[in-house]
């Protein structure tokens, strides 16, 4: 911020010295016969100089609305603002849809597992061990081999 500081400082102090050339220029009649000029350049040079005080004129005022544009409290402010939507506005909000959504899913899950389990028919558990909850009441109940 320093060096648009140094930089508005020296406009204004650059416009301030064309002001007086230009101040200058316009009660001096004496000036373009000291320098040989005729009246056409000396004009030409009156206009430069004019149109150099406005281009100033203009630099100053375009630093100092970047001035206005990155001042603290500004920039301050904006992030106040956007950490305080972001934490006390949407973060509460948006747990709450995730928290229903989880909800939901989590409900029609569980409702897909009780439809499968209740249209579907069992299926019998067979392999190495055969059907270990079918055996007969007589195995059970006879002597080990």
């Amino acid at each position: 911020m320093v060096e648009v500081d140094d930089l508005a400082s020296n406009l204004k102090s650059s416009k301030s010295d064309l002001l007086v050339l230009q101040i200058l220029l316009d009660t001096d009649t004496t000036i373009a016969a000291k320098c040989g000029l005729d009246e056409d350049e000396f004009s030409n040079i009156q206009l430069a100089v004019h149109d150099t005080e406005d281009a100033f004129k203009e630099f100053v005022e375009i630093v100092g609305g970047a001035q206005d544009a990155l001042d603290c409290e500004r920039i301050n402010g904006i992030f106040v603002d956007l950490g305080h939507e972001a934490i006390c506005g949407s973060a509460s909000s948006t747990l709450l849809w995730i928290y229903c959504t989880m909800s939901i899913v989590f409900a029609l899950g569980m409702f897909i597992i009780l439809l499968r389990g209740a249209l579907l028919p069992p299926v019998p558990i067979s392999g190495a061990y055969g059907n270990v909850h079918s055996y007969d009441q007589e195995d059970a109940l006879s002597e080990p081999k």
